[in-house]
């Protein structure tokens, strides 16, 4: 299976970072987007659209107290179980 490929906007620049599973490559878009680091804007596995930035940004609504509170593990763990799921719309392009 392809790893995945995230792809950011830091600094003005274009920036791709490959991960094997998906929920390593959501929980670094959450993480952009809480900490204003860079602008998530999205995540594909070969050819195929996985995630864009409007649904990364609304994954990264679903968790801001805990990652505010420090609770990174807590979100960790529910990214594992959303990375289960078929993404919202499918992904597809």
């Amino acid at each position: 299976m392809p790893p995945y490929t995230h792809a950011r906007s830091e600094n003005g620049m274009r920036r791709t970072l490959l991960y094997l599973g998906l929920a390593s490559a959501l929980y670094t878009a959450v993480l952009d987007v809480a900490r204003q680091r860079a602008v998530p804007t999205g995540s594909r596995q070969g050819a195929r659209i996985v995630y864009r930035h409007s649904q990364l940004v609304a994954l990264h609504a679903r968790y801001p107290k805990q990652l505010a509170a420090g609770e990174h593990w807590a979100v960790v763990q529910a990214l594992a179980d959303v990375a289960l799921q078929p993404p919202p719309g499918d992904g597809a392009p």
